[in-house]
């Protein structure tokens, strides 16, 4: 009965849209315009499509006459038209030929799966490649159907060769892109390191990554009422009052912060202290360093994943906290988009008050435990912009973007790593963010794509060292290392969504192999700084000197300054490229076809560095016609030699960096002449090749957006005391040109920076 009635329902509702319809088809049959009419349309369309063509050649110049350019330029526009319309005549066919039906479900499906990742993951061109795997499934479903439904028993023999040869087509295409998607990718990109000519002496100290000899006790603190995180309940060891970050973030609002609060059942106002610790067993007192996520799906929390480094640092002497800022990470109810990194900085800020408060407080298990002169700050991803925000926060009365934010800090902060940050998100006034008076390392991945330029360069240059204390500062770049493998939880797949298995995987080193690395130069850094056992800066200034304790087979680069360097030329002074930065010294360059002072550029097109050096390009042609050497020459001025301290003791610094994609490294030598006009020359050395990077399956897509490398200056050092062994004669007192030659490449481009005189050690 219910069945009989549901097919009159429904006779019902179809008759009455008929209806509907011919009563609409009635009253607009009077207006459907005719043959002519349509015949108008398309006249009218063309006319105007002409203006437009003739309006736009007013402004294209081919370089024929302009008679002939306006000609041609319509001819152009003509034939676009022509091929324009066909394939919209042809799509107009195919839609007809296309059951509406088939045409919903298509498009909708289309329509959904994009709706849905905008959402999520914001304008992604990726998407569309996935995006596209939905009409080609349409096409092989389409033969498939045929063939099911039995409709090809009676077809033409036309119809079941295109049937079946799409059958086959299709299920080749499936195969051949789920084989695809689920491979690793390609390493055909990558560039073997070419021999470096000098030679460097091992680091004359223990491998920072051996376990060090203290034991390792842990412990949680938090809020003792963490209904997300068991571990920071009611089994902390110190419970922790909840702080209020909504000054630092009043862009949490709304519905981010209901669907925020619903799962953490607390917001900004009640952001919570959370730390696990790991601290060496003993009186102390111990460094501090506090261990910061970045950003990652707030669901899966991220803290824990730097547990292997915390540890080890323990071992060695350091007391570790891996600090939780999980509920400032992005979550389906929307990411922060880096306004919150403020909030991050100063998170870190109000646990060391924590730290301050049970140093001091007596009968507290960690009552003079921690050396508070001796505070390091590590970061990864946004922490690791969040680490040097929070150094400049340190030393401010109140928080810049909100001054009724007050700040009481005043912390010995010492040290700040980062480790693949972001660069850029908060710049206070509008202004790039400075610090000052601290050691600073920065790690990047060259295959990381999650960060996928090196935007920690920006950072490492605004260091400034203005004080008289010893400071240092290393860049280090790391072939084959992506963005997640430094966080055991976040993994070998820097992007999330569908787009995932487009990421090329194959070039990556091992996960245990990245983090190696970590711990190398990560604990040498520490010690170096906090602990001050100076031999281990010899690995930042030429990793090669650490490479007994490193995975074999990763190429690195690494630029370093210290507060020890007095620049002649680091090309910030003005913009006139025949100036430096030593007053009343001199450059000329000769033989060379290009010659300007620009910003380094980064793989993102059109970025930069936030760094000034000198662009050197040179090719054969450029040699020949004007028959001289390729060379970049540095005159001193005789009245400031003395005052710069040189002596046989002192270094020559300087960083290079290859200009060009290219798969050969670029030769050179440096001939240092006194005023006595004795001239010496050290040993050749190579610059480069690049370090190719290809993120990517899809490089075609890839070089859109980023170009296949990254300008990474190397720091090269010459000691002034071999130059004098090998020519009695030569003074280094007494310099007056310095020489940079490139006789042995015939073509190639360069970018020089930094150069100057250092002490042996900072």
């Amino acid at each position: 009965m219910a069945n009989v009635q549901a097919e009159v329902l429904v006779t019902r509702l179809r008759s009455r849209w008929h209806r509907l319809m011919d009563w609409f088809n009635a009253r607009l049959s009077p207006l459907k315009p005719g043959p002519r009419a349509w015949a108008g349309a398309m006249v009218g369309i063309l006319v105007a499509g002409t203006f437009a063509c003739l309006a736009d050649a007013g402004d294209i110049r081919f370089g024929f006459g302009r008679g002939a350019d306006l000609a041609l330029d319509v001819v152009i526009h003509v034939l676009g038209v022509i091929v324009c319309a066909g394939i919209f005549v042809a799509a107009t066919w195919i839609v007809r030929l296309v059951p509406l039906r088939v045409i919903g479900s298509l498009g909708g499906t289309m329509a959904a799966f994009l709706l849905f990742q905008l959402t999520w993951h914001g304008f992604d061109p990726r998407i569309w490649i996935v995006a596209l795997l939905i009409p080609l499934e349409a096409i092989f479903g389409l033969a498939l159907g045929t063939l099911i439904g039995g409709e090809i028993v009676d077809s033409s023999r036309g119809k079941k060769i295109a049937v079946f040869t799409t059958l086959l087509l299709g299920v080749g295409v499936n195969v051949a892109v789920l084989a695809w998607l689920l491979g690793d990718g390609s390493n055909k990109h990558l560039v073997a390191a070419a021999p470096r000519q000098t030679e460097v002496a091992p680091v004359a100290a223990p491998n920072p990554a051996e376990r060090g000899s203290f034991t390792v006790k842990t412990l949680t603190y938090g809020s003792g009422a963490d209904q997300r995180r068991t571990e920071f309940g009611d089994t902390v060891a110190f419970q922790t009052p909840k702080v209020d970050a909504s000054g630092l973030l009043p862009e949490l609002k709304g519905f981010r912060r209901a669907a925020r609060k619903w799962y953490w059942d607390f917001d900004v106002t009640q952001f919570p202290l959370n730390g696990h610790v790991w601290y060496p067993e003993g009186a102390g007192p111990f460094p501090l360093v506090m261990v910061v996520h970045g950003n990652h799906v707030m669901e899966e929390f991220s803290d824990s994943g730097y547990a292997y480094l915390c540890e080890h640092l323990a071992s060695r002497g350091f007391i570790s906290v891996s600090v939780d800022e999980n509920f400032l990470n992005d979550t389906w109810s929307g990411d922060l988009e880096g306004k919150e990194l403020p909030a991050r900085a100063w998170m870190l800020l109000e646990h060391l008050k924590q730290w301050r408060g049970w140093n001091a407080e007596v009968g507290n298990p960690l009552c003079g435990k921690v050396d508070l002169d001796k505070i390091a700050l590590v970061g990864h991803s946004r922490g690791g912009e969040a680490v040097a925000i929070a150094a400049a926060f340190n030393r401010l009365s109140c928080y810049p973007d909100n001054a009724l934010v007050r700040g009481d800090f005043g912390f010995s902060i010492k040290s700040i790593v980062a480790i693949a940050p972001s660069s850029g998100f908060y710049k206070p006034s509008g202004e790039p963010l400075k610090i000052a008076n601290v050691d600073y390392l920065v790690i990047q991945g060259a295959h990381d794509a999650d960060v996928a330029t090196f935007l920690g360069t920006r950072q490492y240059h605004h260091v400034m060292f203005e004080n008289d204390e010893p400071h240092f500062k290393c860049a280090l770049y790391i072939d084959r290392a992506n963005h997640g493998q430094f966080n055991t939880i976040w993994g070998v797949r820097d992007w999330s969504g569908p787009v995932h298995a487009l990421q090329n995987v194959k070039p990556l080193i091992a996960g245990d192999d990245q983090r190696q690395i970590a711990l190398v130069y990560i604990d040498a850094f520490l010690e170096a700084s906090l602990h001050k056992h100076r031999a281990y800066l010899g690995m930042f200034r030429d990793p090669r000197a650490a490479a007994k304790w490193l995975p074999a087979g990763v190429r690195y680069v690494a630029q370093y300054n210290d507060s020890s360097f007095t620049p002649i030329c680091d090309f910030e002074e003005d913009i006139d490229a025949m100036t430096a930065t030593l007053v009343g010294a001199t450059v000329e360059a000769r033989g060379v076809k290009e010659w300007r002072e620009v910003k380094i550029p980064l793989r993102f097109k059109e970025e930069n560095q936030d760094n000034k050096a000198v662009f050197l390009k040179w090719d054969e042609r450029s040699v020949d016609s004007h028959d001289e050497n390729v060379e970049y020459e540095i005159t001193l001025p005789e009245s400031t030699v003395q005052p710069l301290g040189v002596s046989a003791g002192s270094k020559l610094r300087f960083s290079f960096a290859q200009g060009e994609d290219s798969e050969h490294a670029v030769n050179f030598t440096i001939q240092l002449e006194c005023r006595s006009g004795v001239a010496v020359k050290c040993p050749s050395d190579a610059i480069g090749p690049v370090i190719r990077t290809q993120i990517s399956k899809i490089p075609v897509i890839e070089r859109l957006l980023l170009k296949p490398f990254e300008v990474v200056l190397c720091t090269y050092e010459l000691p002034l005391n071999e130059l004098a062994k090998s020519e009695p004669r030569w003074n280094a007192s007494d310099l007056r040109k310095i020489t940079f030659q490139f006789d042995s490449s015939q073509a190639g481009a360069v970018y020089l920076d930094d150069v100057g005189f250092a002490t042996e050690s900072p």
